[in-house]
Parts: C-alpha cells; sequence; structure tokens
C-alpha cells in the first residue's frame, strides 16, 4: 500500500466516527462551552445555506399555464373550424402530443423538487432540534457565564429564523403543490383534446373504414362458400365413390382442387387486407409529418414497415411456391383462366405493395438518419461571448452547492438508519461477513495448495493478486461497502441514496486501484513513475466525474456543468494516455510471442485507448454528444475485449494445468491432452467469443431493430439466386463456409480420436486406419446435409445436381470419380495397407497413407511418390507385408575345391546362427549348390521379419561374419585368374629397355 493508501485510511475512519458522533449527539448533550460557540456559529451557516436554497425554491421553476388548455366549450368550437381539414387535425394532434410531453417533464421536476423540499424540511427540523439543545445547555448558569453575550444572543435570533425558513418552506411547498396541480389540470385537458381530435379523424375515415369492413365481410363469406363446397365435395368423393364413374371421380378431383386454391388465394387477400390497412396511420409517409415526429416515433414507424415488409416478402414465396405447383399439375386439369388470372393478380398486388412500403422504408430512414446526424453533430458554444468568464463565476456556488447536498444526503442516510439501528446495522453485517469470509476461505484455498500456490498459471496469479489487495485494505474496504449496503437496506429515498453511493464509489475505486499499482511496482516492476501518473489521473477522473453527476443530480442546472463536463473530457484524455503506457508496458513485447487469438483481441484492445482521447478532444472543442456516444462504445468496447482477453487467458491457463494433471496422473494422459483437452478449449473459446459478442451487442443495442444493423441485415438477406426453390443470400453462403469449414475440422479431430481412441484395441494398424477414415467422411457427409437442412436449402433440388454432375462425370471427371471409387475399394478389400512394403507402379518402398484421391509411397531413398488409386486395382503390384511380415533372403558363397565341403557348411550355419535378427521358424537352410568354374558355391536361405529386422543390415551382418570365419579356418574364396602370355617382339623390347 503507497503512502496515499495509507494516509486514505485514518480520513475514512475519520468521516465514519464524524457521521457517528454526528448522529449519537441527538441524544446527548455535551457541556464543554467551546463546543458550544462552534456549535452555535456552524448553526448560523447551515441555516444560511439552507434559507438560500429555500429562496431558489420560491423564485424559480415557475410554469406558465398553456394556451391550449381548453375547456368543454372552446374544444367544441376549435373541432368545427377544423372538421374540414384532415392535414390540420393531424397537425393540432401532434403539437398536442408534443404539448403533453412537455407538460410530463415539468410533473416530473415539480415532483423532484417537492422530494427536495422533503429533505430540506428534514434539514430544519434538524437544526431546530439542535439549536433547542442548545437553549436547554445555556440554561446552565456556568454554560452562562462561560458563553459571551453576544453569542447568547444569536440564539433567539436563530430560532426567529428557523420560523421563517420554515414558513418559506411551507410556502414553496404549497406553490409547488399548486403547480403540480395546475400541470396535472393542462395535462388533463390535453388528453381530452386528442381524444376529440382523434375521434373526429377517425369519423373522416369512417367511409373507408365501412369499405374496408364491407370489402373483409365480403371476402370471409367467399372463404365460407368455398369451404363448403370444399366439404361437401370431400363428402361425395367418400361416400359415393363406389357409384361414380372414373371421369366423374376426376372432374370432382379437379372441381376441389380449383376450390382449395381460390379458398387459400381468397384467404391471403384477407391476410394482406389486416396487415396493411390496420396500421394506415403508422406507415403515413408525408415528408413534412415525418420532420416534425421524434426519434422514437420514426423508429417505430420504421420498425413496422420493415415487419410489414417481411410478411409481403412471405406471402409472395407462398404464392409461387403454390403457382409452380399449379403449372406442374396443370397439364392434369382442365383450363382454368380464373385460377392463373387469381394468382397474377395476386402477383402483381404483393409486387405494388412492396414498392409502396420500400419508398416507405427510405423515406423514414432518410428522416431518421438525418435527425441521428444533426443531433450527433450539434455544436455546443460554451466559450462564446465571454460565457466562460460568467461560468467561472458560478462554480463556488455549484460547489457549495454539491457540498450541501452531500451533507443532507449523508444525514439522511444516517436518520434512516438511526430509525431501526439494530436491524438494520445487523443485516448490513451479516450481508457483508458472507462474501468476505468466502474470500477469506478462497485465499486459505490456495496458500494451502502447494500446486495451486506455487503455480505461474495467469488465472491464479491474478486470484493471488485481487486476494492480496483485499486483504491489505480489509478495513477500509469494508468500511465502504458497508455504508454501500446501509444505503440499499436503510431506505433512503432519492436522490440521497444516490449521491451517496457516487461517493462511497468514488472512495472504493481509487483504494482499489492505488492498492493494484502498488502491486503491480512490487510483483511486476512497473515504473514508479507510470504509477504515480496513473494514480494521479484515476483521482483526477473520479473526482471531475462525481462532481460532474453531483450537479446534475441536484437539479440546479448552473451552466457550471459544462465546465465540469469538460474537465472530465481532460481527465479521459490524461487517463487514457497513462492506460496506453501500462497495455504497452504489460503487451507491448509481443515478437516473441505466438499470434494467438488472444494476442490479436489484445492488438485490438490497444487501439482503445486513442479512440478514448480522440472523443475528449472532441466533448472539449464542443461535440458532447458525439463525444459521449464515443465514449460509451468505446468504454463497452474496452469492457468486451478486456472480458473476452481475460476470458481466453483463463482458458489457456486451464488447458495448460489440465494438461499437466493428465500427463502425470494418467498412462495416456499425452493422448488425452492432445485428442480431448485441446478441442474442448478451442470449443470453449468460441462459445466464450460467441456470448461474449452476443452480451456486446446487447449492450450497445445493436439488434435488428437497430437502423444500421437492419439495414446491412437487409442487405446480406436479400437473396442472390435461387437453388431450386431455396433462396441462397450471402448469410446463407457464409454460415455455409463457416459449417464446412467446422465440419471438416471434426472430421479430421474424429479421425486422429478413433485411430488412437475408439480402436486402438484393433492391432491391425491398416483396419484402424479404413475404419477411422470410414468415420471421417462419414461425419463430413453428415454434417453438409444437417448444414444443408438448417440453412434452408431444399435437397430434393440436389436431384438436378446429382444428374449434371453424372454428365459432368461421364465428360470430364471420370478420372477422379474412378480415383474415388478405387480408394473406397482399397479401403474395403485392403489389398494395401498403411505401413506395408510394396513394389507399386515401378517404385519400391513404403505405404504411407490411402487418401480419397492417390496413395502415398515413400522409397527407400525417402521420395514420396504419389500413385493414383487406380493403377493399384488396374494393375499388378507385390505386397512383401501383405499376408505376413516375413521375407526371405538368398546368399550364394563360394569356396575352394580344396576346402572340406562339410567344414564350409558347418561354418555358414553357425554363422547364420549367431546374426541377430534371422528368425528360427522357418529354419534357415545351408546347401552345396553347384561346382563353378573356379569355386564351390553354397546357397544360404533365412527368413527375417520386416517388422523388427532390416534387410540390409541382415545381409551386411552375415557376409562380414563368413568372411572373418573363413578367413579364421584358412578357407580361400576363390577369384577369377587370369595368366598373361608376351609376345617375342614385345618381350626382346621389355628385356633391352627400350
Amino acid at each position: 500500500m503507497n503512502v496515499f493508501s495509507r494516509q486514505l485510511v485514518p480520513l475514512v475512519l475519520l468521516c465514519f466516527a464524524f457521521f457517528t458522533s454526528n448522529a449519537l449527539a441527538q441524544l446527548t448533550a455535551g457541556t464543554n462551552t467551546e463546543a458550544i460557540n462552534i456549535a452555535i456559529v456552524r448553526l448560523e451557516q447551515r441555516l444560511n445555506e439552507l434559507a438560500q436554497v429555500v429562496g431558489k425554491i420560491t423564485s424559480t421553476n415557475q410554469y406558465a399555464p398553456y394556451d391550449t388548455a381548453v375547456d368543454k366549450r372552446n374544444i367544441d368550437k376549435e373541432i368545427e373550424a377544423l372538421a374540414g381539414n384532415k392535414e390540420k387535425l393531424k397537425k393540432q394532434i401532434n403539437q398536442a402530443t408534443g404539448s403533453i410531453n412537455t407538460i410530463n417533464l415539468n410533473i416530473d421536476r415539480a415532483k423532484a423538487i417537492l422530494q427536495s423540499i422533503g429533505q430540506y424540511d428534514i434539514e430544519l427540523s434538524g437544526i431546530e432540534r439542535d439549536a433547542d439543545n442548545l437553549v436547554q445547555l445555556l440554561k446552565n448558569p456556568i454554560n452562562q457565564i462561560r458563553v459571551s453575550k453576544k453569542q447568547r444572543d444569536k440564539l433567539p435570533a436563530l430560532l426567529a429564523d428557523i420560523e421563517k425558513v420554515d414558513a418559506d418552506l411551507k410556502e414553496a411547498k404549497i406553490k409547488q403543490q399548486q403547480l403540480l396541480n395546475d400541470q396535472k389540470s393542462d395535462l388533463k385537458a390535453h388528453t381530452l383534446w386528442i381524444k376529440a381530435l382523434t375521434g373526429v379523424l377517425s369519423a373522416k375515415d369512417d367511409v373507408g373504414n365501412r369499405r374496408l369492413t364491407t370489402e373483409e365481410s365480403r371476402l370471409i363469406g367467399q372463404i365460407d362458400g368455398y369451404q363448403r363446397q370444399i366439404k361437401q365435395l370431400r363428402e361425395k368423393l367418400h361416400n359415393d365413390r363406389q357409384q361414380l364413374t372414373l371421369s366423374a371421380i376426376q372432374d370432382n378431383q379437379d372441381e376441389l382442387f380449383f376450390n382449395e386454391q381460390m379458398a387459400w388465394l381468397t384467404k391471403l387477400d384477407l391476410n394482406i387486407i389486416n396487415a396493411l390497412y390496420s396500421n394506415d396511420n403508422l406507415l403515413n409517409a408525408d415528408k413534412n409529418l415525418l420532420a416534425t415526429l421524434p426519434e422514437n416515433e420514426l423508429e417505430k414507424r420504421l420498425r413496422l414497415a420493415k415487419s410489414n415488409a417481411q410478411l409481403l416478402k412471405q406471402s409472395q414465396t407462398v404464392l409461387s411456391r403454390r403457382f409452380d405447383r399449379l403449372q406442374r399439375r396443370i397439364e392434369q386439369l382442365p383450363p382454368s383462366y380464373e385460377l392463373a388470372n387469381g394468382f397474377k393478380e395476386r402477383e402483381n398486388l404483393l409486387k405494388r405493395q412492396q414498392l409502396t412500403l420500400n419508398d416507405t422504408q427510405i423515406k423514414i430512414s432518410k428522416t431518421l438518419s438525418k435527425q441521428r446526424k444533426q443531433s450527433l453533430f450539434k455544436w455546443k458554444p460554451l466559450y462564446a461571448d465571454n460565457a466562460m468568464i460568467n461560468v467561472v463565476k458560478k462554480i463556488p456556488q455549484s460547489l457549495r452547492l454539491i457540498a450541501y447536498q452531500v451533507q443532507i444526503s449523508f444525514k439522511t442516510l444516517f436518520q434512516h438508519v438511526w430509525e431501526k439501528p439494530g436491524s438494520i446495522i445487523a443485516t448490513a453485517l451479516l450481508l457483508l461477513v458472507i462474501p468476505l469470509s468466502g474470500i477469506r476461505l478462497f485465499r486459505r484455498y490456495l496458500n494451502a495448495k502447494p500446486q495451486i500456490k506455487n503455480s505461474r498459471l495467469g488465472l491464479v496469479t491474478n486470484a493471488r493478486r485481487l486476494v492480496f489487495v483485499l486483504k491489505k485494505n480489509y478495513l477500509v474496504v469494508f468500511i465502504l461497502l458497508f455504508i454501500i449496503v446501509l444505503v440499499t437496506i436503510s431506505g433512503t429515498p432519492y436522490p440521497g441514496n444516490q449521491i451517496v453511493r457516487i461517493v462511497t464509489y468514488l472512495l472504493l475505486v481509487n483504494v482499489v486501484w492505488f492498492s493494484l499499482m502498488t502491486t503491480a511496482c512490487n510483483k511486476d516492476g512497473l515504473p514508479k513513475g507510470v504509477a504515480r501518473h496513473s494514480n494521479l489521473s484515476v483521482l483526477l477522473l473520479t473526482i471531475s466525474a462525481t462532481i460532474y453527476q453531483l450537479s446534475q443530480i441536484s437539479g440546479d442546472n448552473l451552466p457550471a456543468t459544462s465546465i465540469y463536463e469538460n474537465i472530465v473530457f481532460i481527465a479521459v484524455c490524461y487517463f487514457a494516455y497513462v492506460i496506453k503506457k501500462i497495455m504497452l508496458y504489460y503487451w507491448g513485447n509481443t515478437v516473441d510471442k505466438p499470434i494467438t487469438l488472444r494476442w490479436r483481441v489484445t492488438g485490438l484492445l490497444m487501439l482503445t485507448p486513442p479512440l478514448a482521447i480522440m472523443a475528449g478532444v472532441a466533448g472539449l472543442i464542443g461535440f458532447n454528444h458525439a463525444a459521449w456516444l464515443v465514449l460509451h462504445h468505446t468504454v463497452i468496447g474496452f469492457l468486451f475485449l478486456f472480458i473476452v482477453v481475460l476470458g481466453l487467458g483463463t482458458i489457456t491457463d486451464i488447458r495448460r494445468f489440465a494438461k499437466i494433471q493428465c500427463i502425470k496422473r494418467f498412462e495416456h494422459g499425452a493422448f488425452i491432452a492432445q485428442d480431448v483437452i485441446s478441442p474442448i478449449a478451442n470449443i470453449l473459446r468460441l462459445i466464450w467469443l460467441f456470448v461474449a459478442t452476443k452480451t456486446l451487442f446487447s449492450l450497445l443495442g445493436w439488434d435488428r431493430e437497430n437502423f444500421f444493423i437492419g439495414g446491412f441485415l437487409d442487405v446480406v438477406e436479400r437473396p442472390l439466386f435461387h437453388f431450386g426453390e431455396s433462396p441462397i443470400n450471402l448469410f446463407n453462403i457464409a454460415m455455409l463456409l463457416v459449417a464446412v469449414y467446422l465440419i471438416f475440422k471434426i472430421g479430421q479431430w474424429f479421425k486422429t480420436f478413433s485411430y488412437r481412441w475408439l480402436y486402438r484395441k484393433i492391432s491391425d494398424l491398416g483396419i484402424r486406419n479404413s475404419l477411422s477414415i470410414f468415420g471421417q467422411y462419414f461425419i463430413i457427409l453428415f454434417g453438409v446435409i444437417i448444414t444443408m437442412q438448417v440453412i434452408g436449402i431444399d435437397l430434393t433440388s440436389l436431384a438436378v445436381f446429382a444428374g449434371a454432375l453424372g454428365v459432368g462425370v461421364g465428360l470430364g471427371l471420370q478420372d477422379i470419380a474412378k480415383n474415388f471409387i478405387s480408394g473406397i475399394l482399397l479401403l474395403i478389400e485392403r489389398p494395401l495397407r498403411s505401413g506395408d512394403r510394396v513394389i507399386l507402379d515401378g517404385s519400391e518402398g513404403y505405404i504411407r497413407s490411402i487418401g480419397m484421391r492417390a496413395i502415398k509411397l515413400e522409397t527407400f531413398n525417402k521420395q514420396e511418390v504419389i500413385i493414383p488409386n487406380s493403377n493399384a486395382i488396374n494393375n499388378s503390384f507385390t505386397n512383401y507385408t501383405h499376408g505376413n511380415a516375413v521375407s526371405r533372403t538368398v546368399l550364394y558363397i563360394g569356396a575352394g575345391y580344396d576346402c572340406d565341403p562339410m567344414k564350409v557348411e558347418t561354418i555358414l550355419r553357425q554363422v547364420i546362427e549367431q546374426t541377430d535378427g534371422i528368425l528360427k521358424d522357418p529354419a534357415p537352410l545351408v546347401v552345396m549348390w553347384e561346382y563353378a568354374d573356379s569355386a564351390i558355391n553354397y546357397r544360404l536361405q533365412y527368413y527375417l521379419d520386416l517388422k523388427h529386422s532390416s534387410v540390409l543390415r541382415t545381409k551386411t551382418a552375415v557376409l562380414e561374419a563368413i568372411w572373418y570365419a573363413f578367413k579364421e579356418n584358412d578357407i580361400e574364396i576363390p577369384f577369377p585368374q587370369r595368366d598373361i602370355h608376351f609376345r617375342d617382339d614385345l618381350k626382346t623390347k621389355i628385356t633391352s629397355g627400350e
């Protein structure tokens, strides 16, 4: 804990003792005369501050009565004047609606002022009680002697001032109550006015409504008629089928089909009418009317237009499908122009309505976008016309008001606590002891486990650090949390409860932050200069934000609030600059770190401080609304990315810890760690990203109702083409690609997992490999089918694709198909297996894998040869290890004619028996093979297990052993000998030396 934190502890304790003593002072009377003098002075100051506040309330907050507040008689007169103009009626309704919103705001403001008056009344009662206590103390002769006459004379004046302030408070309360009643009367009058206007407007639409009602009745009657005919035809076909001829049955079936289609079309007409005309007023897209509507009303109309457009789109899709079925059956029906024209008419109607709704959406979207741009880039001229000087002059008054509000709030808290001190304090202590005891037990658990205590995992390190911070500041954190719990359970009214919470949070945040920075300096080596700047930036940010919030809660609406807001922007820039330094210290050195998802998210996280600085600068310039909007999204984005990084780091730590424990505790721990724990960790990462992203979108309001998100979804969901009867859009394509990627990953994992675990008891590696590959194929095929069903692709449309694929196979894909089918045959018949030594397609080596298209063969020169599967099916090949891995080797050894054959055979048998790797069964064989030109040849044959022995190494060992054995026993290995004869003339030249 640094110096500031150590000084903060006694300060908080002193504040707590002061508030406690202030509450107890109401029950105990002191005899210290110096305290009496100070109490009189403080009492006078408190009364003066309260009088100023009450005087301000009585002189402000006056609301002018509305001219449009009309009674029953002038309502009738206005209605007569407006009855003939529908547009004026709508305009009057909109104006009256705006007036009602303003009246509601005034009502809320009057209620808040009445609540503040109630708090001031409580404060005045406390002042009066303290004054009465002082009067009782001054009745003591000793106190009268020690207290000056000037101070004694102040008490009657204070009592008179208290009565005056009390009368002002009562007058202000009566005035505010009267204003509240007036506003409620105006609200009632405006409600009657809107009701009357709406009634007239509804009366003007009666003709259209009656026409609509008549149309609905006509359609319902037609549906009933069709239903009756359908019922009669079905009963006739069911009951009289034996008496009817085939032609009569066909005619009745055709008539039944016709009536079913016409009934469905009539129901479609009825649904279109109900969907479109029931919300005719809300879909009014007049530009002048839209410009006068508020933003929330425009959003409501835009959502309604989109929902109706979606309904029309669905209706059109169903209509198209029905029409296609009608076309397929048209050859079996007699010509029905009425039915075909019915489908065409509905299709044209739906297209016209869609165009109308699209035009409505465009108009509303443009108006809404214009309003948002105006609101977003609205400039607030703070420094114009010497406004800064006037604002600065009002800062002391604003700070005094804020301090007074804080004082009243804390006194109100203790007064509510003092009403039931035992139960409230006991409940608060109980609510605090339970979580703090849990933290204590968790700390003991961390220290009790050696493998956890000495662990280097980030999760454990952060948990230990948090527990360490709480332990070092246990008393301070306990007191602050105790105050917060008291506010919650004592029932302190607004705004006192909010003010106490804000001040307490200010102290709590600073205590925790200073402790974290001290720990970072001691444990992580964070530079002390950076830590000091971070402490200063957090202190400035929290204090400025607290003052800004308190100035808004106080309801004073002083221009000084703008100064506090700008100070907050400055503090945000300073804090973001320091946080950037801290982030660079911890995460800046990423050169030697692997490029993982966690570090990519960390890179995005480091972009948030510059965004916060830009937002703060924009706020200082005067674009406050845009600055707060950017800060709001930046803070949520920072928290989102930080939580994502923390979650990914936690999952990585858990995965590492689980792998270590598996390797230590299980026989096949390495396989479990690789094939089970790692995939589960990857799935948890994806789930964590999905949950965090969904939460982020929810906090930011980025759903389909959002203007930009809704427009983006409209683009990606717009059909690009149709696959059979299924529309394909960008969203379907993206989901299909993601699903296929995941399916192939899952298939690859299942292949490895099944090979190592599901089929581990199968000793034949070829069978294990074949079964695992078949499982991979099945997972991929099944996953693709399920994905296409979920996305909405009709699998019956694949028949056309399969036919086209057959033609393609016949023309250009026959080699690929042949190799694929050959691969399946190889996996089923298994003439080749992974690890077999073969001679295939002119190459000799070992089979490494059998894929969907080709075989991978590794030669003795470590060259990888890719051989199509069809070559193994169509051509012959040699497999040395197909039935078993035993192979025979034959050697021919020559010995001189003067050597004993029996001795040579014995030596050769001894050499074979003494050589490692040669099998005893089948037994090796040594025979005299033939009489050659210069030697007797002996034949040696022996057998090797190719899985455990090498042909070349064993052959080398045998030949070396034979050479040494022959040399030791003086057995000659003959070699060809030649005699050289010189000619006479050449011999003469050699002799003479020429």
